[in-house]
């Protein structure tokens, strides 16, 4: 029973840990990629991607 309670609590562990790591905020160097995506497709302008990389 006891084993069975462990490997649950694992479990539960890991499918938390996975969506967490699923709903995570971008890192620094994720977002000004992506702004630097945005500004080349000329969305955003140049000062615009100087504020977003500060």
């Amino acid at each position: 029973m006891a084993e069975r309670s462990m490997e649950r609590a694992r479990a539960n562990r890991e499918s938390s840990d996975a969506y967490i790591r699923s709903v995570a905020a971008a890192s620094p160097s994720e977002e000004i990629s992506e702004a630097t995506a945005v500004r080349d497709s000329g969305t955003i302008s140049a000062d615009e991607f100087e504020r977003i990389k500060t």
